[in-house]
């Protein structure tokens, strides 16, 4: 009886991992997508009035889907987050280095961050990002997790092992909840940062900032 609880008990824990995985990978490229026209409409006050309203909205919605999906757990790091408008950290042009299997993602925080002023590539896999990293040097180097055949964590370990902290820096972008256990493999991995896909903008910003 007791073991048949536990198994249950582990399934809704997968299960919810799983929804909070999803709702992230849908909800960042619309967090990005906002941003970009919040930073290409900054002078049409109307439309910045529109995007306001869009991302109140958006914020609402995930509050709600939140509850609905954690059944009174505490709200998982990166879902909820503040409305208001970004006050826009000044930050140094930076190399930088984008892979997600996601296109929605990789293009929409590619995009942001190109017209924030930075260089940028964008790549779809882990070999990929392996392949451009060697020969490009970024920077800094933003990695998805699960990628097929080369996750983020191997690629990680492989960069690490080829290039020092000072000179490549590397972002894990999770799609799950950033607890412990999840710290832990990304410090093991040779990470430098981990952020959730639901990217808090100037949270980013100091980030990729930082020397």
């Amino acid at each position: 009886m007791g073991d048949g609880l536990e198994q249950a008990g582990n399934q809704e824990d997968t299960r919810f991992a799983r929804l909070a995985h999803e709702l992230r990978n849908r909800i960042a490229p619309i967090r990005n997508a906002i941003e970009l026209m919040r930073l290409r409409s900054a002078a049409q006050a109307d439309i910045v009035q529109l995007i306001d309203l869009i991302e109140r909205q958006l914020d609402g919605m995930l509050l709600a889907m939140a509850d609905a999906l954690e059944a009174g757990r505490p709200t998982p790091q990166g879902i909820a987050s503040d409305a208001t408008p970004r006050s826009g950290v000044a930050c140094d042009p930076r190399r930088i280095l984008i892979a997600d299997d996601s296109v929605a993602m990789r293009d929409s925080l590619a995009d942001l961050l190109r017209d924030k002023g930075h260089d940028v590539k964008a790549v779809a896999s882990g070999a990929e990002a392996l392949e451009c990293a060697s020969a490009w040097l970024p920077e800094i180097v933003m990695l998805d997790i699960n990628m097929p055949q080369v996750d983020g964590f191997e690629v990680a370990r492989r960069l690490r092992a080829r290039f020092p902290r000072s000179s490549m820096k590397l972002v894990m972008m999770s799609g799950n909840t950033l607890d412990r256990v999840a710290l832990s493999a990304a410090a093991r991995a040779g990470f430098d940062h981990c952020i959730d896909k639901v990217i808090d903008l100037e949270l980013l910003e100091t980030l990729l900032q930082g020397r």
